[in-house]
């Protein structure tokens, strides 16, 4: 799957905690967001990742976020 992001695409941003993590969705079309909690666990991670329809996905720098950054390759 190839997927060219634009300036309008939808953003997830994703601050990763011990035992949960943030999440902001935002739309730069409506300038809509929403800010939901997520365990912070490889499984629900995964699930998580591959059932959202995102244009850009961004992660903090930290030592997690090299696995997060494989699973949300993986599921386009």
């Amino acid at each position: 799957m190839s997927f060219e992001p634009s300036s309008n695409a939808p953003i997830l941003a994703i601050d990763l905690g011990k035992s949960n993590s943030m999440c902001c969705f935002f739309d730069p079309r409506s300038q809509e967001s929403r800010v939901p909690s997520v365990p912070t666990n490889r499984g629900y991670l995964r699930s998580f990742l591959s059932a959202q329809k995102m244009g850009w996905v961004v992660f903090e720098a930290c030592g997690p976020a090299a696995g997060c950054t494989i699973y949300a390759r993986n599921w386009g």
